[in-house]
């Protein structure tokens, strides 16, 4: 069947790998025997008996595409069925293979999970009238050569035809790693140019990995790169793309992508295209938003700002991302070499196919600001915090001591409760647990309490009720049989950490010493949380689900009351790292060098009146059950809390005024459009 389907595009020049996996070949005989009835089948008047008919005429592959049809899992069979049914009327064809591109659909789950995220099978969700909006302004008509790396199904290039934009193409080269993809990608173009009587196009079908286009040979560059390149992280490389990476560094070794250890494989893709396009072209791509909001992103930061005299980031108002089944947030670049100077970030509305929220950023604020997501937020979230910079300093500005907390190897050996053993009795000496078999009394010289995990804490200032072991040397007596009995849950540590397996917990926090009063939710989402940071009285160790400031208790009280403050959520809203929608986070490098914190903080003096009152306020929130952040906003005890705050930062003559009711409302909004990407 290989050789059929080898034979079959030769004459196009085609190349197609020696061996597939036999999910892919699904996709290969099913383009195959498509492409066959698009040649002989398509537009007839009736078939009585389609299969048939095909065996008849081709005999051996006939009758091997039926024997396939009848062995494929039947959501496959169902999709395959259904397009070839589709044949029967050319435009219901042209439906099912472009407009929808089901086969595009039923390639990506032909693959199990880890072979499509180690792929980054992630194609672009179909949507010309998108692109239509983009490029309204854009002129095309001198775009004659095209080249999209990573082609995937070729969805990209389809709906950039429909947008008729790009009239004059004389050749197109597509490539792709997976091989029916790029099969699938080269057919669906062929139809395409055929359904609609475009002519004189040469198409070039490479397969292998895109970034060895660099050493292609090419002598003429493109006018147009198109792509939405793999997502892979950069500890997912592997060691042979890792050599042709390095190529490609130092072909762009004035931007140090190489010495930058955690770019991933979408970083050194906007390099490549840089490399592949002419002095006048123009990069189209889908990017995670980490592109523009990491450390590793300054390069292509300095890339955009120096090569490019104009660009667009382009976010969704209401969709997470533009690839099908991504679980991240994307970006939609559009960069010309040529144009007036301009930079702008832009929201679109899918529903309404209209911009909200247009900022065009001067290049001098952008070479400063490492963090360019910011600029999607509202205009006056923007302004608000404009206002209160000269009031802030960074965490690195007050030398705060800003730590994770412990690592985690094997919570259900480690940690009590946990999901095989209870807490049955907790007295000052012991703790006693059970798996309802066995009673196990552990002495509390060998436990230490922690916070956990933030979905157990409903209040500012929970109750501290969880409990991990914490073993200087020998095991305490009386914990062998808890430790024969559970010690499988410990497997992770034991790996790790060898004769100190049952010891390392005390080996970190004699290291690490991650105990203090002010915790930090590392990833949260702002639709279900509560709060931003927990504050105890007490001090307690925690885990690496939260950064701990470690600091003393009357400063860290003054900063967990700011860090749940509306003013102080206003700033993190335009500083987070989205993730998706309302959920994100903050690293600690974020804290350490954003201007997150008052000013004041380092020489505050704590019984100054207006600080007994901000505490007066933190206190009767901190201890009850609140609901979240979003259902908290009008109410009287955060415009208290903020008004006291403004008091604060006014302590000294200032003249910080802000309408904290305004804040509150563009709080709200920005919450509820995060909301909306859910």
């Amino acid at each position: 069947m290989y050789a059929q389907v080898s034979r079959i595009f030769a004459e196009n020049k085609l190349k197609l790998p020696d061996v597939v996996n036999s999910k892919e070949e699904y996709i290969i005989s099913s383009v195959c025997v498509i492409s066959i009835i698009d040649e002989k089948y398509i537009l007839p008047d009736s078939i009585s008996d389609f299969y048939s008919q095909i065996i008849m005429d081709f005999g051996d592959l006939g009758k091997y595409m039926t024997s396939i049809l009848k062995s494929i899992p039947s959501d496959i069979k169902i999709e395959l069925i259904e397009i070839m049914r589709s044949a029967y009327t050319i435009d219901s064809f042209y439906d099912y293979l472009i407009t929808k591109d089901r086969l595009g659909t039923i390639l990506q789950k032909s693959f199990d999970n880890d072979k499509r995220k180690e792929l980054a099978l992630n194609y672009t969700v179909r949507s010309s009238s998108l692109l239509d909006k983009i490029l309204a302004d854009k002129d095309l008509s001198g775009i004659r050569r095209l080249v999209d790396p990573f082609c995937g199904s070729g969805r990209l290039i389809t709906s950039i035809f429909e947008t008729n934009k790009v009239n004059n193409l004389e050749h197109i080269m597509i490539n792709d790693i997976v091989p029916s993809a790029v099969l699938l990608a080269y057919y669906r173009i062929q139809f395409y140019l055929k359904y609609k009587n475009i002519k004189n196009i040469q198409i070039e079908a490479i397969h292998g990995d895109g970034f060895n286009l660099i050493s292609h040979g090419i002598e003429n560059k493109f006018d147009l790169v198109i792509t939405n390149p793999p997502f892979t992280r950069s500890q997912l490389i592997s060691d042979k793309q890792r050599k042709t990476l390095d190529r490609l560094s130092k072909l762009s070794e004035s931007y140090n992508i190489g010495s930058q250890g955690q770019a991933g494989l979408h970083i050194f893709s906007i390099f490549l295209a840089d490399h592949l396009l002419s002095s006048k072209g123009i990069l189209i791509s889908v990017l995670p938003t980490s592109t523009i909001l990491s450390r590793y992103s300054v390069g292509v930061q300095e890339l955009l700002l120096n090569s490019y005299n104009q660009f667009e980031l382009i976010s969704s108002k209401t969709e997470k991302s533009f690839s099908e089944d991504s679980i991240f947030r994307e970006l939609i670049l559009v960069a010309s070499r040529e144009g007036d100077t301009k930079f702008e970030f832009k929201m679109i509305d899918e529903q309404n196919h209209s911009f909200i929220n247009e900022h065009r950023i001067d290049r001098n604020i952008l070479h400063e600001d490492w963090n360019w997501d910011r600029y999607f937020r509202n205009q006056s979230l923007l302004e608000l915090r404009d206002k209160l910079l000269p009031y802030l300093s960074s965490g690195d500005e007050l030398d705060l001591n800003i730590s994770r907390g412990i690592e985690l190897y094997g919570p259900d050996f480690y940690f009590f409760p946990n999901r095989y053993w209870k807490v049955k009795e907790d007295t000052s000496e012991s703790l006693l647990i059970s798996d309802n078999d066995l009673d196990v009394k552990i002495p509390k010289q060998s436990l230490e309490k922690i916070l956990r995990q933030p979905k157990l804490y409903k209040k500012i200032s929970p109750t501290i009720r969880e409990y991990t072991l914490s073993i200087e040397n020998e095991e305490p007596e009386g914990l062998k049989a808890y430790i024969d009995r559970n010690v499988d849950n410990a497997k992770s540590a034991r790996n790790r950490f060898g004769n100190r397996w049952l010891n390392h917990i005390f080996d970190q926090i004699r290291t690490k010493n991650p105990v203090g009063h002010l915790f930090i939710i590392d990833k949260f989402s702002l639709a279900t949380s509560s709060m931003l940071v927990h504050y105890t009285d007490e001090p307690y160790l925690c885990t690496k689900n939260f950064y701990i400031i470690k600091t003393e208790r009357d400063k860290a009280k003054l900063l967990a009351a700011w860090m749940n403050s509306t003013i102080y959520i206003s700033l993190y809203l335009t500083s987070r790292r989205e993730i998706g929608g309302s959920f994100g986070r903050l690293q600690i490098i974020d804290y350490k060098e954003e201007k997150l914190f008052p000013k004041f903080i380092h020489e505050m003096d704590f019984s100054h009146p207006v600080v007994k009152e901000i505490f007066d306020h933190f206190d009767k929130i901190r201890q009850d059950n609140l609901p979240p952040v979003i259902d908290q906003i009008d109410e009287s005890y955060r415009i208290e809390l903020d008004k006291s705050f403004i008091k604060l930062f006014n302590i000294n003559g200032e003249k910080l005024r802000i309408d904290i009711r305004q804040i509150h409302r563009n709080v709200s909004d920005e919450l509820n459009e995060l909301f909306d990407r859910d």
